[in-house]
């Protein structure tokens, strides 16, 4: 009956840490998702900053660069649309916490885990939205005014956005979930 229960507690030592591997995993995975799509959009700005400069002295020179207009929306959509997921794992978001800081901790976790999973549903609506208006103005062959460069990709960039930030709140909700209190 000794060795039985040893051998149990053997098991759900090996349970749980394969479940911390693959926590860890999972915020290893979220991290370097998020990171690398905020190293894009510091780029796109980067972009934004040297096509605006370039512009201006050329403008200075008298042959001001075309479609500046064009390419400063481009990227500073894919900025805004990259930079979130990164922005949302770091709560860098404005939150008003006094009601829910007056309950207690368990509660307070789970008020976050149904803001979550309320945030997630309308995330995920938004990006499958983005996802058929990109489809939608591939079909239409919307393109901008000046340097007639296609939408749809800016649409799709909003999305990818967008779905790194669903992911970090699939992650904040595992997170959540693995510390309630029996």
């Amino acid at each position: 009956m000794n060795g039985l229960r040893t051998a149990t507690v053997g098991v759900y030592n090996t349970v749980a840490e394969t479940k911390s591997v693959n926590k860890e995993r999972f915020r290893t995975a979220t991290i370097s998702v998020c990171k690398y799509m905020d190293y894009i959009a510091a780029a796109c700005v980067f972009m934004i900053m040297a096509v605006s400069v370039t512009n201006i002295f050329l403008r200075l020179l008298g042959n001001p660069l075309t479609g500046t207009i064009d390419m400063v929306c481009i990227m500073s959509t894919a900025a805004i649309g990259l930079a979130l997921a990164y922005s949302v794992y770091n709560k860098a978001q404005i939150a008003v916490p006094i009601l829910v800081n007056k309950f207690s901790q368990g509660w307070q976790n789970g008020i976050d885990i149904c803001t979550n999973l309320i945030s997630l549903v309308f995330w995920v609506a938004v990006v499958y939205n983005l996802i058929l208006s990109s489809r939608e103005m591939y079909e239409k062959g919307l393109t901008t005014g000046t340097l007639n460069l296609p939408l749809y990709p800016v649409m799709l960039f909003l999305a990818l956005g967008f779905g790194a930030m669903c992911l970090v709140l699939v992650y904040r909700v595992y997170e959540l979930a693995g510390n309630r209190k029996p």
